[in-house]
């Protein structure tokens, strides 16, 4: 019984810690903004990319759409509003970073395109990866930005 009643304080005491905050207690436009500077040091790209991605951000609720990269002029959208946790705009931020990544050029974008046709955006390999990579990293980029 004691040892209940401890663990119940501990976790008292830690729960702010281990608590992720809420989307509505942070400043998503600066959130945006840390998390393509955290995206820039940890997340390496295969070949080096010359320049680093512009981003704006949308305070839009209608669609579905959570971010978009625009290859041409090399700006990921980002859409805050549509996110109902911190974590899926996390999520969304280093997706649409990996985009920017991996569609360097007309070409890459033309085979984006194509493989979006033939398999469908969930079965299109750079969605794929982008989804991976996002997985893989969103909760340790939350951690390192003090989020959770």
């Amino acid at each position: 019984m004691y040892f209940i009643y401890v663990v119940v304080i501990i976790f008292k005491l830690f729960k702010d810690k281990i608590t992720p905050k809420k989307i509505k207690d942070v400043d998503s436009g600066q959130l945006v903004n840390d998390v393509f500077i955290w995206c820039t040091y940890n997340i390496q790209p295969v070949v080096k990319r010359k320049c680093l991605p512009k981003y704006r951000i949308l305070y839009e609720t209608k669609g579905t759409t959570l971010g978009y990269y625009d290859y041409q002029t090399k700006i990921i959208t980002i859409y805050p509003n549509k996110h109902d946790t911190l974590e899926s705009l996390v999520d969304s931020c280093i997706h649409e970073y990996v985009h920017h990544l991996q569609i360097r050029n007309s070409s890459d974008n033309a085979r984006y395109k194509k493989m979006s046709r033939m398999k469908s955006y969930y079965g299109n390999e750079y969605e794929i990866e982008a989804r991976k990579v996002a997985s893989e990293n969103s909760r340790k980029c939350m951690r390192d930005l003090g989020l959770i």
